[in-house]
């Protein structure tokens, strides 16, 4: 008998492309062009640190509540291309009207802060739902489970995109036209250039007649169908709730979250405020962006060979110690060193996570499984803004905050440990998940 026929174009290479751009834009628009943002609105509005990041922690609160009952969608054939098509309208719709708080009629009666946290923090929450990131993490392992390391990884690199080239498009656009003008011209780019990718997306190959990895199409038959045609257990919500091992990996997802989403939006006020230009904290964060993109690939390749749980660990305590050089910066080539070796480490939690998350639960029920752990990640990334701005408000300066970040950091180490991969419910082998 002849060996199966493999695809001449496997499919799943094009949800890893829209991933990585769809990626790039969703953390760009996200956490790092607000960054850039958040001097001038606080110049023009009068507003507080916390007064800002409020809305980031507003739009985690909601997308905790959302993203439950949007995951199921994530496993549903057409689900996934429908809920990435209609998060990209909402983004683009949040940034617009991020730019035009105090200036729409009929809110007027409504103060300018709860404008801002209503399209920053409402509409960005159910856009994100929807977003590159969930493509990335629910979809795009579906379609490999021997390559997922390599594909993941490539896809995750987009994310660079996001530090490297939207911190410098808003400062453009700032210094061009205004803070306003910036946030509604960054909506219009969302629409523009992400709406056409996830029109491409489909939820997993068996939609399209094919297995994971492109081995061989559903209808051919195959001799050694139990070494080309790749197996694995797959478990649902239900189960993965009983298990002890999901709330030891929420935990240490919850820490991590805590580490960096409070952190990384404060970037660049921080090397603003020790007295470097706008133009570093820029440039710092771009570098940031080229090295965590680059370095991805490498972290998903490892993923193939190593415990993606000691790579965690490994990741989680070179993040911890790196922010030494940060909080101890007294020179722009410090700054430097430290958004380097930051790409390095820390990106490196963006691709091993979902990495995790796939590996232990299956990729049969993966947009329910990985949905029921973003309410506790994304609440953690709700108290960490106010924690680091309130305790910025409080103390006039980062160290504190930084200093805790620090044990978070190695807190989440300490939690990854404890994770073991669970054993096999039953092979639900994943015609049950079509």
């Amino acid at each position: 008998m002849l060996p199966p026929r493999r695809p001449r174009y496997y499919y799943g290479w094009t949800i890893m492309v829209v991933s990585f751009i769809t990626g790039g834009f969703t953390a760009g628009l996200a956490i790092w062009a607000p960054s850039v943002l958040v001097l001038p609105m606080r110049e023009a509005l009068g507003w507080s640190l916390t007064d800002f990041f409020w809305a980031f922690s507003i739009r985690a609160m909601v997308a905790a509540f959302i993203a439950p009952i949007t995951g199921p969608w994530l496993d549903k054939r057409g689900g996934a291309r429908v809920l990435g098509s209609v998060g990209v309208v909402l983004m683009g719709i949040s940034l617009m009207g991020s730019g035009l708080i105090g200036k729409i009629g009929v809110l007027d009666a409504i103060d300018v802060r709860y404008q801002f946290y209503f399209f920053f923090g409402v509409i960005g929450a159910a856009a994100f739902t929807g977003s590159g990131f969930i493509i990335a993490n629910a979809v795009l392992p579906k379609w490999f489970i021997r390559k997922r390391g390599r594909a993941m990884g490539i896809a995750s690199m987009g994310t660079g995109l996001g530090p490297m080239a939207f911190p410098a498009l808003a400062l453009l656009f700032i210094n061009s036209m205004g803070w306003r003008e910036a946030w509604v011209a960054l909506g219009i780019i969302c629409i523009v250039v992400q709406l056409p990718f996830m029109l491409l997306v489909r939820t997993r190959p068996e939609d399209m007649g094919l297995l994971p990895d492109g081995v061989a199409a559903l209808d051919e038959p195959t001799a050694d169908e139990g070494v080309r045609r790749p197996v694995e257990h797959s478990v649902t919500r239900h189960q993965a709730l009983r298990m002890p091992v999901f709330w030891v990996v929420v935990a240490a997802i919850m820490l991590a979250s805590t580490g960096f989403q409070g952190f990384q939006p404060n970037w660049v006020p921080y090397i603003q405020e020790i007295g470097f230009s706008d133009s570093l904290a820029v440039t710092g964060v771009a570098v940031y962006g080229l090295f965590s993109g680059a370095t991805r690939g490498v972290w998903g390749l490892l993923a193939e060979r190593f415990a993606i749980r000691n790579l965690l660990m490994v990741q989680m305590t070179l993040t911890a110690a790196s922010i030494v050089i940060l909080i101890y910066a007294v020179n722009p080539t410090m700054v430097m060193a430290y958004m380097v070796i930051a790409g390095m480490t820390m990106g490196g939690f963006f691709i091993l996570q979902p990495l995790l998350v796939a590996s232990y639960f299956g990729r049969g029920h993966l947009g329910s499984v990985s949905t029921a752990i973003m309410p506790f990640n994304t609440m953690a990334g709700a108290v960490a803004p106010l924690l680091v701005s309130s305790l910025h408000d409080a103390r006039g300066d980062y160290t504190l905050a930084f200093s805790l970040t620090i044990v978070v950091w190695l807190a989440a180490a300490a939690v990854i440990f404890a994770s073991r991969p669970p054993a096999p419910v039953g092979l639900a082998q994943d015609a049950a998940a079509r």
